[in-house]
C-alpha cells in the first residue's frame, strides 16, 4: 500500500485450504524497505524487517478495523484490533513470523505482576440458548492451564470459580460453562490477572504465562480481552472491550 490508500482483506478468502472455522489473528507490520518498495520486492529478505522509528517518513503507518460476518443472521460482530508499534524478536524476518516472533503490542495492557482484566459476561443459565456470551483472550504469552478469579454479579457479590484456557495465544471460554458461578450471576465481570500462573500450564520450552516467549523478562508481554454477546433483545451480536487496570489502582 501507498499513502492514504486503503485494501481490504477478506479471511475466508485468502486463508487457504483447509482453514474453515479455525479460530486465529493475523499481524500486519510495516516492513524497512521505504520509499524503494514495490510489488516485486516488498517481501524480499532485505525488505523484510520491522520499521523503525526512523522509518517513518518513508515507510508509514498502519491501522485497521475488523468485523466478522454472519450471513445467515444477517449480522455484523465488531472485532477489535489492537494498533501501536509491534516489538518483535531480534531479527525477525516478517516473511517467517512464528508463534514466539510477537512480544509485545504497544496498543494492548502490558502484563504485569498486578495487573487486573476486567471481562463482562451477560448470560441466562442456558447454555447456547438465549443471552450467550463468549469471551475472547489474546496474549502473546502462553496462557493455557485452570486459571483462578474472581466472578461478580452486578450487586457486587462475589465468588471464586476456575476457568480454563486451552490454547497458548489465543483462547475462548464460555463463562455459562463455569463450574460454581452462582446460578444468579448472569450478568456481572468476572477479574483476571493474567501475570499469574494457572494451575496445568505447560513445562518445557514454552513456560505460561509469558517466561520463555523470548529472552525479556517474565512481566514482558501484552494481553488483551473481549466479550462477544448474543441476546435476542439485541437483535445483533454485540462486542464488549475487557477493561483493564493495575490493582490498588482506581
Amino acid at each position: 500500500m501507498t499513502n492514504k490508500q486503503y485494501t481490504g482483506f477478506n479471511w475466508a478468502a485468502a486463508s487457504g485450504v483447509g482453514m474453515e472455522g479455525k479460530r486465529g489473528y493475523l499481524v500486519f507490520a510495516v516492513g524497512s524497505g521505504g520509499a524503494g518498495l514495490t510489488t516485486a520486492n516488498a517481501c524480499a529478505v532485505g525488505n523484510a524487517s520491522l520499521a523503525t522509528q526512523a522509518d517513518a517518513g518513508t515507510s508509514g503507518q498502519l491501522a485497521g478495523n475488523a468485523f466478522f460476518v454472519d450471513v445467515a443472521s444477517k449480522s455484523v460482530a465488531f472485532t477489535p484490533v489492537i494498533d501501536g508499534p509491534l516489538t518483535l524478536l531480534a531479527a525477525t524476518n516478517l516473511t517467517t513470523m512464528d508463534a514466539l516472533s510477537l512480544v509485545s503490542v504497544a496498543g494492548a495492557a502490558s502484563v504485569a505482576p498486578t495487573l487486573q482484566m476486567s471481562m463482562r459476561y451477560f448470560i441466562d443459565g442456558t447454555v447456547n440458548s438465549g443471552n450467550d456470551t463468549r469471551i475472547a483472550v489474546w496474549s502473546t504469552g502462553n496462557h493455557i492451564g485452570t486459571h483462578t478469579v474472581n466472578i461478580y454479579d452486578n450487586a457486587q457479590n462475589r465468588q471464586s470459580v476456575n476457568f480454563p484456557l486451552a490454547e497458548s495465544e489465543l483462547s475462548w471460554f464460555d463463562p455459562e460453562t463455569i463450574a460454581g458461578r452462582p446460578a444468579a450471576f448472569t450478568d456481572g465481570i468476572i477479574e483476571w490477572n493474567p501475570g499469574v500462573t494457572p494451575s496445568g500450564a505447560p513445562t518445557g520450552p514454552v513456560v505460561a504465562p509469558f517466561t520463555a516467549t523470548s529472552p525479556l523478562a517474565a512481566t514482558t508481554g501484552s494481553v488483551m480481552t473481549f466479550s462477544t454477546i448474543i441476546a435476542p433483545s439485541f437483535g445483533a451480536v454485540q462486542t464488549l472491550l475487557g477493561a483493564h487496570r493495575l490493582s490498588g489502582a482506581f
